[in-house]
């Protein structure tokens, strides 16, 4: 095959592939496996999220018997927790998958898959794009981002999601952002000051004039001068 038509593509026709090949791969990914299979997986992600949380507080006193750090001991009964959990999870989502494998459901459970998959990688690229617009204004993105033939969509999909979540999600994230650059500037300056302290202007010493012992000593000498 020539793929010499690659070497012609500009950023933003490669930045429109990209977005499509996510949504299709996402889709061909949900189709082989089927809609039952991806969605149980997707319930296991959450299942085993939700059974660390809660069981984290439970199992962690046992851990720390264990191991002797507790940073340690933490971080191993939070990731056994989900990892154990999710285990379990994919084990059972598997075995219901291949149950409606085996009953002749198979073509329609491929077929929720795909669109499964469809929904689930648009979801994806529009998340994605939210997560750029809140980085960088839609006025400083790239160009090749601002022309793209799939970014009217993009917007739309980042523009739901954003309306389904709290405003204060991102109000108060957009001001630990500013306080957090007010500190890091705050600290550079002192930084600066430190390294090269601003130099005092130099008192000029006040002009002492004559006295007036001086004066009558030179009005004396002037005046034996002018008398010789």
């Amino acid at each position: 095959m020539d793929f010499s038509f690659l070497s012609e593509l500009g950023a933003r026709d490669v930045f429109d592939l990209v977005v499509v090949a996510i949504v299709l791969l996402s889709g061909l990914f949900a189709f082989f496996r089927g809609f039952v299979h991806e969605s149980l997986s997707m319930l296991g992600w959450v299942g085993a999220g939700v059974t660390a949380l809660y069981g984290y507080p439970v199992a962690r006193p046992y851990v720390r018997e264990l191991i002797p750090s507790q940073l340690i001991a933490d971080l191993a009964t939070g990731i056994g927790l989900f990892v154990l959990s999710y285990l379990i999870f994919s084990f059972i989502s598997g075995r219901i998958a291949k149950a409606v494998q085996n009953s002749g459901l198979d073509s329609l459970d491929s077929t929720l898959g795909f669109i499964f998959g469809l929904v689930r990688g648009g979801l994806v690229v529009c998340i994605a794009y939210l997560a750029l617009s809140w980085l960088m204004p839609p006025s400083q993105q790239p160009e090749w981002v601002q022309t793209a033939r799939t970014r009217p969509v993009l917007q739309e999909g980042a523009y739901l999601l954003k309306a389904a979540m709290p405003d204060a999600l991102f109000d108060n994230t957009a001001e630990e952002i500013a306080r957090t650059q007010r500190e890091a500037d705050a600290r550079d300056e002192t930084y600066r000051k430190l390294l090269g302290p601003t130099p005092k202007a130099r008192e000029s010493a006040p002009i002492e004039g004559y006295t007036q012992e001086e004066i009558d000593a030179k009005n004396r000498l002037i005046d034996a001068v002018t008398q010789q």
